[in-house]
């Protein structure tokens, strides 16, 4: 929001604006490490993509709320699409790699819904769209 809560991309900054951020980070991304700390990037990771698929859930709620005809290909629950976890933390490489997939999906589905309606849409209501497509 305008607010500058949820951030998340950057932990802060906010290019001089004198806004203030939120420090939170959210980790969408790994290394190899094998050490203890690894146990804890998990945790990290895992609210870090939670709350990403539900950002997407907003978007899709918000593109719904204006098309009534557009519907996801895979649905949205908590940690899960299309029935499988997202999560990485007692998940098998099999069901996180096929609900990034239905992630991927949805994604590519929201952005064409938002290619083909931009002349429907307010040039602040497109933004806003894509911002959130994008974060």
């Amino acid at each position: 929001g305008g607010n500058g809560s949820g951030s998340g991309r950057d932990g802060g900054g906010g290019g001089g604006s004198g806004e203030e951020h939120d420090e939170d980070v959210w980790e969408l991304y790994g290394s190899s490490d094998v050490s203890f700390g690894r146990l804890f990037w998990y945790r990290r990771y895992d609210a870090a993509i939670q709350a990403f698929v539900e950002c997407v859930a907003d978007v899709a709620r918000h593109v719904a709320a204006i098309d009534g005809t557009f519907r996801l290909p895979y649905t949205i629950d908590k940690d899960r699409v299309g029935g499988c976890s997202v999560k990485s933390k007692f998940n098998n490489d099999e069901v996180w790699t096929k609900g990034l997939k239905y992630l991927l999906c949805n994604l590519k589905w929201l952005l064409v819904w938002c290619a083909r309606n931009r002349n429907t849409l307010t040039a602040a209501a497109a933004t806003t769209l894509l911002l959130l497509l994008l974060l």
